[in-house]
């Protein structure tokens, strides 16, 4: 097939004749960008003979929905990360509230990663923080916690994290005893399966929240 990126037209030539009424499938092989974004939903499709001349009009296809978009790449649309003090050496609940732009399955089947979170007193290699609301979010009741990388690792455990839809969750970490900046930190998403594991949502810089706010 013959592609246009700058349009996003696909041309494929007819090597015989088709049947009426017969029906045809054929596959494109893409290869989607870095970055994540929305899918094309507007898709149409026409025919028209070797001269140019149409021979079924431009018309609307029936485009796939969900993660079937073609060309729909999973992205965090909303990723923010904020906190309720900054006295030192004092308890700090850190809020974060994200949204993806598809659904994100359940059931131990994805992991919100949270990285650079460094700077707190709160010790611990894959430590159980508990995660707060106890429900009522599709999340495990709990995070992992890495102190030396600053990592928090938040499990979804039960129903899907439906797309467009915010979350808020937080857990609790103590404050270091010394003054210091705002770190600075990311979020990404990753899969699991029983043949695979991966990247589904590539690092991210988070929405800090404002001034004093920002973890």
């Amino acid at each position: 097939a013959g592609w246009q990126q700058a349009n996003g037209t696909a041309t494929m030539i007819l090597a015989r004749s088709t049947d009426p009424g017969a029906t045809y499938v054929v596959e494109l092989y893409f290869l989607n960008p870095v970055g994540g974004q929305q899918g094309a939903t507007n898709v149409s499709i026409e025919a028209v003979g070797a001269g140019g001349a149409s021979l079924i009009p431009r018309e609307s296809a029936d485009v796939a929905g969900g993660k079937f978009t073609p060309f729909l790449v999973a992205a965090l649309t909303v990723k923010r990360v904020g906190q309720s003090s900054t006295g030192a050496g004092l308890s700090n609940n850190v809020t974060v509230t994200l949204s993806a732009n598809m659904d994100l399955e359940g059931r131990f089947r994805h992991k919100v990663t949270i990285t650079g979170l460094t700077g707190s007193s709160t010790g611990g290699t894959n430590a159980r923080l508990p995660l707060y609301p106890p429900g009522g979010t599709p999340f495990l009741s709990y995070v992992r916690w890495f102190a030396s990388s600053g990592k928090a690792v938040m499990t979804l455990m039960g129903d899907d994290m439906q797309a467009s839809r915010e979350y808020a969750v937080s857990f609790t970490l103590n404050n270091s005893r010394t003054p210091q900046d705002p770190p600075q930190v990311y979020m990404q998403a990753s899969f699991i399966r029983l043949d695979a594991r991966g990247t589904l949502i590539s690092k991210q810089l988070v929405d800090p929240g404002p001034g004093p706010n920002a973890p």
